[in-house]
């Protein structure tokens, strides 16, 4: 599984979002609409990285922050895409 860790600045806003891939290809296409924009069209990617783990993620915490897994991030960004 791989989790990526993304940052973005919403017109002086940061927002941060970690979505889980099932593989690399899965996380590069990730990056690569992130790199566009975030879950709203005035966000701009300005850090990102990328975690590779074996067995299951369960976030305990995740203050200030969202967490998703590919299929709802996509989503959310097809959503603001369409904006």
């Amino acid at each position: 599984m791989w989790l990526l860790y993304l940052r973005f600045d919403n017109e002086g806003k940061v927002e941060t979002h970690h979505v889980t891939a099932a593989n690399k290809a899965e996380a590069d296409s990730v990056l690569k609409l992130a790199s566009q924009h975030g879950l709203t069209a005035s966000s701009k990617l300005v850090e990102y990285a990328f975690f590779y783990m074996r067995g299951t993620v369960k976030p305990k915490e995740v203050p200030n922050s969202h967490f998703y897994k590919r299929p709802e991030f996509l989503d959310k960004w097809r959503a603001a895409e369409s904006k």
